[in-house]
């Protein structure tokens, strides 16, 4: 390979370990991150991205396009078809020099098999664990993790699959601007989707009046110690209170609303 000149990443929706929510996946955005940062070091390199599946999680997706992605490719798989089978058929016919893809599509939740599958369909050979690309006289070089921080350099000459490595340097953070500005194509329908501009959950925010404050469930002296005003703001007056228990919810939340009306903190 004399240059470099067409890279492609695959890209899947990750999983937020907190609350099991639709995420762009950590080390696919790592991958991608490096492949935009070798586009920006050499004029001629142009990165491609795609995502093999269903877009089930659209605003995931958005989160690559806000890196800086111009467009990112969704292809679904036809029935029956392995979805590694249908990915190497569509870059084998594109010719990219490079593909790209993250070590696991989510954090110990991912097999990382998906890269090695589409390279046996490719006949391509991977190399594993990069974090790092230059290109050299006309030769791609690519550093690998390896144990103990030791990073090896390789001479890749010709066509190649690489994943990864969460070692590699973090992934910039979207912009919702070009999030928004980018485009979902669908390779197998030709449709192209866009987010509207005139979106409500798009616009500017409005401004408004502040809302007027909440009365303050204790009144205390501004002067008094730190001591004091904790004291005053945590104390209940009139003794701790009244104890409820084995009640109907319907009693309980009429307890607790006239509770409220009575320290002047119900809403409007």
């Amino acid at each position: 390979m004399t240059k470099l000149t067409r890279i492609c990443v695959l890209l899947a929706v990750g999983v937020n370990p907190a609350n099991c929510r639709g995420r762009r996946s950590s080390v696919d955005a790592q991958a991608l991150e490096l492949a935009l940062r070798f586009g920006e070091q050499n004029d001629g390199a142009c990165v491609d991205a795609l995502h093999v599946g269903s877009p089930s999680d659209e605003r995931s997706l958005r989160d690559y396009l806000g890196m800086g992605l111009g467009s990112l490719s969704i292809l679904a798989p036809e029935p029956g078809v392995e979805p590694a089978a249908t990915a190497a058929a569509h870059l084998s016919e594109a010719e990219y020099d490079l593909v790209l893809a993250g070590s696991a599509a989510r954090d110990g939740g991912a097999s990382g098999v998906f890269p090695y599958q589409v390279a046996k369909q490719m006949a391509l050979p991977v190399l594993p664990d990069v974090t790092h690309l230059e290109e050299s006289d006309g030769v791609l070089m690519a550093k690998q993790a390896r144990e103990r921080g030791v990073r090896q350099k390789f001479e890749v000459r010709g066509r190649s699959l690489m994943t990864v490595s969460p070692l590699a340097p973090a992934a910039r953070l979207p912009s919702f601007v070009l999030a928004r500005e980018g485009t979902l194509r669908w390779v197998n329908s030709n449709d192209e989707r866009r987010i509207d501009p005139s979106a409500e959950v798009l616009q500017s925010p409005k401004m408004r009046a502040a809302l007027p404050m909440r009365k303050s469930l204790a009144t205390f002296d501004p002067n008094a110690s730190a001591e004091d005003r904790l004291k005053a703001v945590t104390a209940l007056k009139g003794g701790a209170g009244k104890l409820h228990d084995a009640m109907e919810p319907e009693l309980i939340a009429t307890e607790i609303l006239a509770r409220l009306k009575a320290l002047g903190v119900t809403p409007d």
